[in-house]
């Protein structure tokens, strides 16, 4: 919530996301817990219940060293229920280190879901470095500044 907080945007987007984090955004799941006799059922797809998270997909990846200079990247993409949508695992000869591996499965990660047309994802990683740049859209001179140039072109 904090990353939301200090985002170089306006107050109204900031505002958004606040209430996106607490749950307070004027969804029907939310107006019915006020108004008992509200619909939770969403108006889009009348199949679920319209919440903060609903028609988003959650992307969660990772990378490692699979064997002596191999790389491995998985991910799996998620609905807003936790029912798997999309999987996927790629391996090639070398190893550039955590951050640049976790850049290239990010960047598969995302590309896959694109390419079947969903794009309305959340996305959880546990590496730092990366977080870090593609938060100050850094493009250092590096190699992992390739992929996150490529990975900010998709968001």
């Amino acid at each position: 919530m904090m990353f939301c907080l200090s985002c170089n945007v306006p107050p109204r987007i900031k505002l958004f996301g606040w209430r996106a984090c607490v749950s307070t955004l004027p969804t029907t799941y939310n107006i019915s817990a006020k108004v008992l006799s509200f619909s939770i059922t969403c108006s889009v797809c009348a199949h679920a219940e319209d919440t903060a998270t609903h028609g988003y997909a959650k992307l969660n990846f990772d990378a490692g060293l699979v064997a002596e200079n191999f790389a491995g990247w998985g991910f799996i993409l998620r609905d807003h229920d936790g029912n798997i949508l999309l999987t996927g695992i790629k391996h090639c000869q070398g190893y550039a280190g955590a951050s640049v591996e976790e850049a290239r499965a990010y960047l598969h990660g995302l590309s896959c879901p694109h390419t079947y047309g969903i794009h309305n994802i959340i996305i959880e990683s546990d590496c730092l470095e990366l977080i870090q740049m593609l938060r100050n859209k850094s493009l250092l001179g590096n190699s992992i500044h390739l992929f996150v140039r490529d990975i900010i072109s998709f968001v």
